[in-house]
């Protein structure tokens, strides 16, 4: 579990880009009494942990001499620059249950795949589950190895999904398409370009005029011989 240090913020509003000009990044604290702590962050900190972090990763964070496990929730950039201006945490209660966002990964090899014969596609990335922190896990594994020909497919009901983590909406997620394979797109053979024919055509209208041009030649040659 990643450590980072979260000081308590001052600043508010418009004075924060006093923060981003001192490498430190604003940020907000809350948890789902739906109360709120402002905090900072120093920017080269936070640039490292958003790397390869998802939804459910947790985070042992150190605020006020308190160490409270976080969540990344939402991450605010500047579009011009592609730089950090804020993040969102959520602080996790061990002994409640929360709502969290799970990624899919697909593992295995799927035999359609392997043998050419269609492509694997991923049309759903994450589910909705509900349950206490300690059960989190950062993400859901989805075997494929069952996928064997092009309209095969895996539902959410086909998944093995921790006994501790609840889906919060079964009959809609059950039914999702988490994986299936659909027919490869084959290049099809190139035609002639029409430009070609035609230039073909105009090479021999060419030929048969020069042969034209040279039979009035040789017809004027023969009237002044006689």
């Amino acid at each position: 579990m990643d450590k980072i240090d979260l000081e308590k913020r001052e600043l508010q509003g418009k004075n924060c880009k006093k923060l981003l000009y001192e490498n430190k990044i604003p940020g907000v604290i809350y948890n789902s009494k739906a109360e709120s702590k402002m905090c900072q962050i120093d920017r080269g900190t936070a640039e490292k942990i958003l790397q390869g972090i998802t939804s459910s990763t947790m985070i042992l964070a150190n605020y006020a001499g308190q160490s409270i496990k976080v969540l990344v929730k939402e991450v605010d950039t500047d579009p011009r620059r592609d730089t950090l201006r804020h993040i969102s945490f959520f602080e996790v209660d061990e002994n409640v249950e929360t709502t969290f966002e799970i990624p899919l990964e697909l593992t295995g090899i799927a035999p359609a795949v392997k043998n050419n014969l269609g492509v694997l596609i991923q049309p759903t990335s994450s589910l909705i589950v509900k349950c206490k922190s300690k059960d989190l896990v950062p993400q859901i594994e989805v075997d494929v190895s069952s996928l064997e020909n092009v309209g095969d497919f895996l539902l959410g009901k086909d998944i093995e999904i921790p006994e501790k983590l609840k889906l919060t909406n079964p009959e809609e997620e059950e039914n999702y398409t988490v994986a299936t394979i659909t027919e490869m797109q084959r290049e099809e053979p190139e035609e002639p370009l029409e430009e070609e024919e035609e230039g073909e055509g105009i090479e021999e209208g060419e030929g048969e005029e020069d042969a034209d041009t040279s039979e009035e030649g040789d017809s004027h040659q023969e009237e002044k011989d006689e």
